[in-house]
């Protein structure tokens, strides 16, 4: 008979791990759940990241049509501005972008201004965007301007960051996309506060668009995040993380400022800006040190908050004439109320940053490549469908030349920034990404443009052109509206740089030449790489 005394030093008996069936029932299962876990996470992730269910598996269309009514016709003036202290192959290729699609020569301010010790200097130069538009827009709409250098309160004025916004396609495309949003933008005033009168508040100028809710450099402005009017996209566009702050804003849809690209009449320009500029100038007494409020982003953005809190308060009875109040909600109206409003499609403008990698250069009529690089950047199906109408009605890319280079040529044919998410193929591409070294993208992308491989013979095409054609024409009440290019007498020039004359100390416009505006800055730097070697890479020197 066994014993059952434990001896002292004797082993004991050592346990084992033995599945009975009941045990084995409970592995069996605890195995099922967590592989059913696994599946069923893997299938909701394939639904939410995939799945057409949540997202718009087509174009998204904006109808670029104009009411031939809300538009006056006559004549109309456009002309670009560029707010840059120096030369660059940056400034050049925003410059050379322009010239060969057929804009004019754009307007350089404050052309070799040092904002550490010119008098007339305020501090950190991307302040002096909004002094140097400002100065040039009271001199242009004022007296002191020449007949053929004025501007009249209705001329049209583009204001682009100097160094990294490169178009893509012609001014007749940009205008008319800029008259069918301000239409758009007056029929949603309309619905959404139950009455419209231009007297009182509607869209003239148009900002670009950003996802993110950021001002650089700026400790100080009210930015107004929550205040803001919501995206005009559908509310699915970037599936079902659709405005949630996932992956550094990627799925949020644009509604914010971005400040690097304005449009709109000269006069409603000016105003706006002289208001950024009284704002700048009182936020400049309350900071402690230029770091600050070194960036005008913030300021921009914080005038247009103001403007949409201000609409959301208002009622058409406000301005009555039975209203005692009526004089108390005009005043409110002149404070706070610019026409400005946003390119929520960012059919005109598309800045790169926070949407890193949601767009790349296609051509339109190429399905395959087309599919490829929107799976790439996470859409599939492809939502893009052709080339949009608006464009496919514009003149043939390369029909200025006279070469055969434009044989078979189409807007389908060539290389188009797209965005495969919004489906948007912008007029101009904001190169503002900076994380993880994208910056570079201004060289490494620049012979992705469709001009690139004709850009020599474009400019010089345009530059003795003796058109006398109209940028646009455009059906309108009573008539057409015809768009002219500003400074279009100045033949040949690069820029015309807007400075003071040395001598009067009054301001003038003079034209320059590409090699002003295209060189570096740094003697060393030009010395190492010759600006026509970056800019046109095609070993043939000088312009």
């Amino acid at each position: 008979m066994p014993s059952h005394i434990a001896l002292p030093g004797a082993a004991r008996p050592r346990q084992r791990f033995r599945v009975n069936g009941s045990n084995w029932r409970w592995v069996k299962k605890g195995f099922t759940l967590l592989f059913a876990f696994f599946i069923t996470t893997l299938l909701l992730y394939r639904l939410i990241v995939n799945d057409s269910v949540w997202r718009p598996s087509g174009p998204i269309l904006e109808d670029t049509t104009i009411t031939p009514a809300n538009i006056s016709s006559g004549d109309r003036k456009f002309v670009i501005v560029l707010p840059v202290d120096n030369s660059s192959p940056d400034l050049c290729k925003v410059v050379s972008s322009a010239v060969a699609l057929g804009y004019p020569a754009p307007v350089i301010v404050n052309w070799k201004n040092d904002f550490h010790t010119d008098a007339d200097g305020i501090g950190p130069s991307q302040l002096g965007k909004i002094t140097g538009t400002l100065n040039y827009l009271q001199w242009a709409t004022g007296d002191e301007a020449s007949e053929d250098e004025k501007l009249g309160e209705d001329d049209l004025v583009l204001m682009l960051d100097a160094h990294d916004i490169w178009l893509q396609l012609p001014p007749s495309v940009m205008l008319n996309r800029y008259y069918s949003a301000n239409e758009r933008a007056n029929k949603r005033i309309a619905q959404d506060y139950g009455f419209f009168d231009k007297d009182l508040m509607q869209q003239t100028i148009i900002a670009a668009a950003q996802k993110g809710c950021i001002a650089p450099r700026d400790k100080i402005s009210n930015l107004y995040c929550h205040d803001v009017p919501d995206s005009t996209l559908p509310e699915n566009v970037f599936g079902f993380f659709t405005d949630y702050n996932v992956g550094r804003y990627k799925y949020v849809r644009p509604k914010y400022v971005n400040s690097g690209s304005f449009m709109g009449p000269a006069g409603d320009m000016r105003r706006y800006f002289q208001r950024v500029k009284d704002r700048m100038d009182k936020d400049l007494l309350e900071v402690r040190s230029n770091e600050d409020l070194a960036g005008d982003q913030g300021i921009f953005a914080e005038v247009f908050g103001e403007q949409e809190l201000w609409r959301q308060h208002i009622h058409e009875d406000d301005f009555a004439h039975d209203n005692p109040g009526k004089e108390a909600a005009l005043s409110a109206r002149d404070e706070f109320e610019y026409h400005v409003g946003l390119d929520y499609a960012q059919e005109l403008f598309y800045p790169t940053c926070y949407s890193e990698t949601g767009g790349y250069f296609v051509s339109l009529d190429d399905p395959s490549s087309i599919a490829k690089q929107s799976s790439k950047a996470g859409v599939s199906p492809p939502r893009i469908g052709g080339v949009p109408n608006d464009i496919s009605v514009a003149e043939a890319p390369l029909a200025q030349l006279d070469d055969g280079s434009n044989q078979g040529g189409s807007w389908g044919d060539v290389s188009l920034y797209v965005d495969f998410w919004t489906t948007s193929v912008p007029v101009a591409i904001h190169h503002n990404a900076w994380r993880d070294g994208l910056k570079s993208r201004r060289t490494t992308w620049w012979d992705k443009t469709w001009y690139f491989p004709h850009l020599r013979n474009l400019l010089e095409t345009h530059m003795a052109a003796n058109t006398t054609a109209p940028l646009a024409s455009i059906a309108a009440d009573d008539g057409n509206l015809e768009v002219w290019s500003y400074g279009a007498k100045v033949k040949g020039s690069a820029s015309l740089l807007f400075g003071k004359n040395k001598e009067s100390k009054a301001w003038q416009l003079r034209s320059t030449d590409w090699n002003t505006v295209c060189k570096s800055s740094n003697d060393e730097d030009e010395a190492e790489t010759r600006w026509y070697d970056e800019v046109f890479r095609d070993g043939k020197g000088l312009l």
